[in-house]
């Protein structure tokens, strides 16, 4: 805060905070003052109160905060100023520059007023109130790993799935954010592409699938068939160039693509080969065992299950991430 005498050069009061009855007056860096009580700001705002005591100067207090923020700082500390989303000049203030007010209320150290702009711009801490959607997902990570907002933070990066971490837009905005959460961050959208393909992709998961017959030569086939290699080579494509694979994935039109459609194919004479010589001993006594296939309702299913218990934010459990059936 800089100190200064008020003179009779300044601005006219802003409108909202123009009483007579005022005892202190705080001026904002565009030079609009704001007659405020001091005895509001003791109980709405103590630290901040406490703090600016020693730089009142004849009832006088200059901000480094333009009058925008200044005033959308006092609607939230004034307590006759309605709800929330009905105080305009907060309102008008988390509207335009959500940004600057966040990092005031955290200079200021004003909590309350944190409180309403994590209210505003993350809709899941408050659901009936209006939010901020012209920010987006990655700017708000941002300004809550900034400020030190843990759960605002984790519901961004949720709010980041389905983006691409790797558009030039994204890039400009994860270089205002410090390096550890970024890493976070690109470990989240990582750490799902890594358990999906896992899970969905390597042959360790088919013989939960195969119809009439699970054994190690049933398995081996699947490996080496060159329809499965082209099966994951689609899907690792899909995953590297398409930020809402998730959607994707759970759309049967790609299910009924050719390269995908094909594995789920019934009539072969075992799974992708004219024979396969079954060696377990329900293959070898049961000759239906070499007509095995991949089972498609079970299988899509399956897909489904593993795509909803992927990590959702950037507080996850490596160990969580594998689902078995």
């Amino acid at each position: 805060m800089a100190t200064q005498k008020l003179s009779s050069t300044v601005a006219r009061f802003h409108p909202s905070y123009s009483s007579s009855d005022f005892d202190i007056v705080i001026v904002a860096a565009d030079g609009v003052p704001f007659r405020v009580h001091s005895q509001i700001l003791k109980h709405g705002a103590p630290i901040f109160f406490r703090n600016m005591q020693s730089s009142v100067i004849n009832d006088s207090v200059h901000v480094d905060e333009s009058s925008n923020i200044v005033a959308a700082l006092l609607d939230v500390i004034y307590p006759d100023r309605g709800l929330e989303c009905e105080r305009p000049n907060l309102a008008a203030a988390l509207t335009s520059k959500a940004e600057q007010l966040a990092l005031a209320t955290k200079k200021l150290d004003i909590p309350s007023a944190s409180r309403a702009v994590q209210l505003f711009l993350f809709k899941e801490l408050s659901p009936t109130l209006a939010y901020d959607e012209r920010l987006s997902p990655i700017r708000k990570y941002g300004i809550a790993c900034r400020l030190g907002w843990d759960k605002a933070a984790e519901i961004a990066s949720t709010e980041t799935i389905g983006m691409s971490l790797t558009s030039a837009e994204a890039l400009k905005e994860l270089k205002d954010i410090d390096t550890p959460s970024v890493l976070r961050l690109q470990e989240l959208h990582d750490g799902r592409k890594k358990s999906l393909f896992q899970n969905i992709c390597h042959p360790i998961h088919i013989n939960k699938f195969i119809k009439w017959c699970s054994c190690d030569t049933v398995h081996s086939q699947i490996e080496k068939d060159y329809r499965w290699k082209i099966f994951l080579l689609r899907i690792s494509q899909l995953l590297n160039n398409c930020p809402s694979y998730e959607v994707i994935l759970k759309s049967d039109a790609f299910w009924n693509e050719r390269d995908c459609a094909r594995i789920f194919r019934i009539g072969y004479r075992g799974i992708f080969s004219p024979s396969i010589d079954c060696k377990c001993s329900y293959g070898s006594s049961s000759p239906v065992a070499k007509y095995t296939y991949l089972e498609k309702d079970m299988y899509l299913t399956y897909i489904k299950q593993v795509l909803d218990s992927l990590p959702k934010s950037i507080h996850w459990q490596p160990s969580t991430m594998c689902i078995c059936i």
